[in-house]
């Protein structure tokens, strides 16, 4: 089983997800900085890529988080992703997400730094492989 690098925290809210030109809307379970697990009735390809679009309309003003991801769990009524690509301001809106739901902001970014520093280290050692 892999290792999570990252805190998984309940967060209950919606989701777009778009994959082959179709889109969908699933509700969300639990995210990390990595991915995130949703409930749907929509059967995806392990390995599909996706586009994600997390809308906070309780926020002001309303904030859209968006990820591009992969899909790397598809079972009955659920899908897990895994973030292959986010933009800044996405990035700071989720890390503040998962931070506060942690409780430890701190630690957060600690994972954060340490699976940059292994996946950089890993791109380094395959460019000179």
């Amino acid at each position: 089983m892999e290792q999570r690098h990252f805190s998984r925290v309940d967060y209950h809210v919606h989701a777009v997800i778009a994959c082959d030109g179709d889109s969908f809307p699933a509700d969300v379970e639990n995210l990390s900085l990595h991915g995130m697990l949703v409930k749907s009735e929509r059967v995806l390809t392990v390995g599909s890529p996706v586009d994600i679009t997390i809308s906070l309309a309780d926020a002001d003003p309303p904030v859209a988080i968006h990820l591009n991801g992969v899909t790397v769990r598809a079972q009955e009524g659920e899908l897990g992703f895994k973030f292959e690509r986010i933009e800044l301001d996405s990035f700071v809106h989720l890390r503040n997400i998962v931070s506060i739901a942690k409780g430890d902001a701190d630690r957060v970014m600690d994972e954060f730094i340490d699976f940059v520093g292994a996946n950089v280290h890993a791109a380094d050692d395959r460019d000179k492989g």
